[in-house]
């Protein structure tokens, strides 16, 4: 019995973070198989959407996020 592919190898396979053989191996089933050439597709689309993502936070974020990562460095002194 073969190991079906996840979505967790094919994000793997597109941040190139497979072995060769992996990489091999995925490369054959996305040829073989039109679903998971469809769901290779989607992850990437998706990626792209969220890489061109901009992301503007309000002022009072930061400074919260600020005061936090402040408080939890002292803490950890």
């Amino acid at each position: 019995m073969t190991r079906k592919i996840t979505q967790e190898d094919l994000i793997r396979f597109i941040y190139k973070e497979t072995t060769t053989q992996e990489h091999l191996w995925i490369l054959d089933q996305i040829e073989q198989d039109r679903e998971l050439k469809f769901e290779l597709y989607q992850l990437l689309q998706t990626i792209n959407l969220l890489n061109g993502l901009e992301y503007n936070p309000s002022h009072e974020l930061l400074k919260l996020l600020n005061e936090e990562a402040s408080s939890s460095s002292m803490e950890m002194s």
